[in-house]
């Protein structure tokens, strides 16, 4: 359970506030068209997203940090039954391909470092009656 993101020199020089974005985020696997599977397909800013026909496409908050991603939070009323029991029935969030952030992402919420990583692996879910928080530290 690791996130990598690579910093340049100058971002190590300066820290990064924690911050909370709204996001769109269709899970799946990028390597497949349907992104189907497990992992995060894509995200895009929530005022900045296009609707695709992908069953699994749900906004969320992402809070990112000086270790890059921290988490990311949906509310489950806008979860459908076949999402939640796809990727969210198990105490762990499964991530089959490493997924990078879009450098247009990284841009519009002015980041400072390369590339924001999220490796492989699995990540613990913490539930509540209206939330499901994926912890990616």
């Amino acid at each position: 359970m690791s996130i990598l993101m690579h910093l340049s020199s100058e971002a190590i020089c300066s820290k990064v506030n924690p911050m909370e974005i709204a996001v769109a985020v269709v899970l799946g696997n990028p390597r497949y068209e349907d992104c189907s599977q497990h992992g995060i397909c894509r995200v895009d800013r929530l005022n900045e997203y296009e609707p695709c026909n992908c069953p699994h496409q749900l906004p969320a908050v992402i809070r990112l940090g000086d270790a890059g991603v921290e988490s990311l939070v949906f509310q489950r009323n806008n979860m459908s039954q076949a999402t939640f029991e796809k990727h969210f029935e198990t105490s762990l969030f499964k991530i089959d391909t490493q997924f990078s952030f879009s450098k247009e992402f990284q841009r519009a919420i002015n980041w400072p470092g390369d590339v924001i990583l999220i490796e492989p692996g699995f990540y613990p879910l913490l539930k509540s009656i209206d939330k499901i928080e994926i912890s990616f530290q």
